[in-house]
């Protein structure tokens, strides 16, 4: 028969010859082990998806979880853990972590609840919020370590940006012990970490005692590269109100950038004893008080620490702005309305005044302008006036006593009168402060490095020596006193 030529279903084929279908299918085994393998891969992948749900979900739901996921923290211990770390109520009967010298120990720690929140803001993976976190103690032990003279100074961060969020509501601890220290006590707090979309990391209703001092108060700062801070504290002493330490209180402010702050302090002691500072503060700088003025009023030492003598000092301390690389310019003048012998604990002094000139970058240079005081009690004890010079590690200054009466400053020393010049010079002293090392491009040090200059600065490997000329006269006075 003819072939039809329009027929498309309609194929020549060789005699014998398979039929394209079957060809292109493939042998019957090979298709057979493909079907196989690619079940298998499919059911691995769910056995392990399964697996890893299971897992996530006892770890994320269990007790025994949290204790398993506890245990692989490198350096921690733990006993009587209760709860889940991921929600819901937590107790730990004990935590210690151990690593690199340091060991830190949290005794009865416990919180009401932990939630987790995803995404709280576009630069933040993950947000949590901690409810009514506490714990009755936390020890702090340090090993200490030799000074690393390859240590690098230290930097502020380029900002305090984090990716995630975090409140933590009504936190207490009921004492925190660093080594040897005075512990600090009844701590409460709320935090408030990457709040306003990350802008600002806060602690809200502050409270502390370290020994009689308690400090409440709050305090921010900006994540974004100035570190803008703004804190207001309020100190007050004890609370026992017999007239000595638990007698005075301070408000303290500091706000601006971080690296130049604005601080104002007033403290409030007995009666109408009060001291106003007002300073700019630049702590990575060599010298960190930029510009300085307090003012004192009737204020007595004895109530600030109880072995302090008893003062009634008035008057002015004032540093001149160096911000602008204006001279360092410090002046003093103090009045003690209270002076009085020193084995009747009090201050033998009636007068002081002080001029002292520099540089900030160069404080291994100064100079002692003016040097008064005027000495004794109800009864003048004697006069001592100077002037010096502190070079690198020169010292020299020269004294001249006036009428001075030992036994009118303390009852225990011999009734004299003492006149005449004193000249010291001391030579070889450790350079404490932080002058501004030039490179060897000629370009000077930076803050940073010259304040590490000064933190580290080695004793003299020479003893110290000096000069000391006296040129005084003493005799016994007409009539006792």
């Amino acid at each position: 028969m003819a072939q039809d030529p329009f027929n498309s279903d309609t194929t020549s084929a060789e005699p014998g010859a398979a039929p394209a279908s079957a060809r292109a299918a493939g042998p019957p085994g090979r298709r057979s082990v493909g079907r196989w393998l690619l079940w298998a891969v499919l059911g691995t992948v769910a056995l392990v998806l399964l697996v890893a749900g299971a897992t996530l979900t006892w770890v994320w739901t269990t007790e025994a979880g949290t204790r398993q996921v506890l245990s692989l923290v490198p350096g921690l211990q733990t006993s009587g853990v209760k709860g889940r770390i991921t929600g819901g109520t937590f107790s730990a009967d004990s935590l210690t972590w151990q690593s690199s010298g340091t060991r830190v120990v949290v005794n009865d720690l416990r919180w009401s609840d932990l939630s987790f929140r995803w995404k709280p803001h576009a630069d933040a993976w993950v947000g949590l919020t901690l409810q009514q976190p506490q714990a009755r103690s936390v020890v702090v032990t340090t090993t200490p370590k030799p000074p690393d003279p390859d240590a690098k100074s230290f930097e502020l961060p380029a900002d305090l940006k984090l990716p995630f969020v975090a409140d933590v509501n009504g936190l207490k601890v009921g004492s925190v012990t660093i080594d040897q220290q005075l512990p600090i006590t009844d701590i409460r707090a709320d935090l408030r970490i990457g709040a306003q979309g990350g802008a600002l990391h806060r602690i809200d209703g502050l409270a502390l005692t370290r020994g009689p001092i308690k400090v409440s108060g709050a305090a921010s700062i900006g994540s974004g590269a100035a570190l803008p801070l703004d804190a207001a504290l309020e100190v007050v002493s004890g609370g026992g109100g017999g007239g000595g330490l638990e007698d005075w209180q301070a408000q303290v402010a500091a706000k601006g950038p971080v690296r130049q702050l604005d601080l104002n302090a007033r403290l409030q002691a007995v009666g109408d004893a009060t001291a106003t500072v007002q300073a700019r503060v630049t702590p990575l700088q060599p010298f960190p008080v930029a510009s300085l003025n307090a003012e004192l009023r009737d204020i007595d030492l004895a109530t600030l620490a109880p072995n302090l003598p008893k003062t009634r000092l008035s008057g002015t301390a004032v540093l001149a702005d160096t911000t602008a690389g204006q001279p360092l310019a410090v002046s003093l003048a103090l009045t003690n309305s209270a002076a009085g012998p020193w084995d009747a604990k009090r201050l033998p002094v009636r007068n002081l005044r002080v001029a002292l000139q520099g540089r900030p970058e160069e404080l291994d240079r100064l100079s002692f302008d003016a040097l008064v005081l005027e000495l004794g009690g109800e009864q003048p004890g004697g006069r001592v006036s100077g002037e010096g010079a502190w070079k690198g590690s020169d010292l020299q200054l020269t004294i001249k006593l006036d009428d001075l009466r030992p036994q009118r400053l303390d009852g225990r020393a011999p009734a004299l009168r003492i006149d005449g010049p004193i000249t010291l010079a001391l030579h070889g002293l450790p350079v404490a402060a932080a002058a501004a090392t030039p490179s060897a491009s000629g370009a000077a040090a930076t803050p940073s490095a010259s304040a590490a200059a000064a933190t580290t600065q080695a004793l003299p490997e020479s003893p110290i020596t000096g000069d000391f000329k006296v040129g005084l006269t003493g005799k016994l006075p007409d009539q006792p006193g």
